[in-house]
């Protein structure tokens, strides 16, 4: 019975995680760092492009790991995020301006889950509650400014 039991927390933990990745597109951006190599051949705005990219990718991944431990503020932190989001865009023209934004909501929620159960860190309860507040701020303009995306896309005539 108790292996049994073992088992279905085993697979119910795995489940969990596996769906965490997947709500998380920025599982990747932190899990290792991503460097677009600059290149020789890249012209001027290719070569600053890619080290506007690094840099805030650089920038989000090192905010987020010592938000996470309590030190900086979630403001720089979430500055952060728009950054590399703006970069993103920048250095993928193919890649759709709602799928970035989409994805920074999916983390932001993520953020925004961690503040509510306190595990930023924070060691005094004012901090906790502006880190919360600030999260769930960004959360609502993200979510406005994907809505913006939306209707302007719905309004555009088809081609």
């Amino acid at each position: 019975m108790r292996l049994s039991l073992y088992f279905v927390m085993a697979v119910i933990g795995l489940s969990s995680s596996v769906e965490a990745h997947v709500d998380n597109p920025f599982a990747d951006v932190l899990a290792r760092p991503t460097e677009i190599k600059v290149l020789d051949t890249d012209d001027e705005q290719t070569r600053l492009l890619k080290q506007c990219f690094n840099a805030a990718h650089n920038e989000m991944r090192q905010r987020y790991n010592y938000w996470l431990q309590g030190i900086g503020d979630i403001d720089g932190f979430l500055n952060s995020i728009d950054r590399l989001q703006k970069a993103r865009i920048e250095i993928s023209p193919d890649t759709s301006e709602i799928v970035c934004v989409q994805e920074k909501l999916a983390f932001i929620r993520e953020i925004e889950a961690q503040c509510k159960k306190e595990n930023s860190k924070a060691k005094y309860e004012s901090i906790r509650v502006i880190n919360e507040a600030s999260a769930k701020a960004f959360r609502v303009r993200t979510e406005l400014e994907l809505a913006k995306l939306k209707r302007v896309i719905k309004s555009s005539p088809d081609k």
